[in-house]
């Protein structure tokens, strides 16, 4: 499931800004949530580096999440990685998606970054995708992928998570059309 808040504009970051520190606190309050129901989540190192020190405080706490981070370059965190909680990994998406189910591991929420949701995405790996839009428009950020994709997706449900923000929920059409 790709997870995302964006502004109106289809923005994932204010202008160069790393993380969505403009997630309001309702979706944020919902994000905190719904996240219980997955048992592994990737990112990319853009997308984890803001939030590291949370990370690294999750797992400390007692968190049983595997977090994967997808980088070009593993061994530069290796202080971080923690086994089976927290990994570091440059294969193709598919490869990490295969890993997780043969570790037990079937609900993966993909928290991007913008390269990272193109590759799982062309990959044929979103099964859903639910969006949080805030009202604002950026002009410049980031967008939710960062270069051409082919996808589909029905519309599954809206739901109302403040006075002005909503999350949209679509799922993968299985086929064409």
């Amino acid at each position: 499931t790709l997870v995302a808040v964006q502004s109106l504009d289809g923005c994932i970051t204010r202008g160069a800004e790393p993380g969505v520190g403009f997630a309001s606190e309702a979706d944020q309050a919902w994000f905190r949530e719904n996240l219980r129901q997955f048992d592994a989540n990737n990112m990319g190192r853009r997308t984890y580096e803001p939030v590291r020190s949370q990370v690294l405080k999750a797992i400390e706490t007692g968190s049983k999440r595997v977090r994967i981070v997808m980088t070009r370059r593993p061994a530069d965190w290796h202080d971080d990685r923690r086994p089976d909680l927290l990994e570091f990994d440059s294969r193709p998406p598919s490869d990490i998606v295969s890993d997780l189910a043969a570790r037990g591991r079937r609900e993966i929420i993909l928290l991007g970054g913008s390269t990272i949701n193109r590759l799982f995405l062309e990959a044929g790996l979103v099964d859903r995708v639910w969006l949080t839009l805030e009202p604002e428009i950026f002009g410049t950020g980031r967008r939710l992928v960062d270069g051409p994709v082919d996808g589909r997706f029905h519309f599954d449900e809206m739901e109302s998570l403040g006075v002005s923000t909503v999350l949209l929920k679509y799922s993968r059409l299985s086929s064409p059309g």
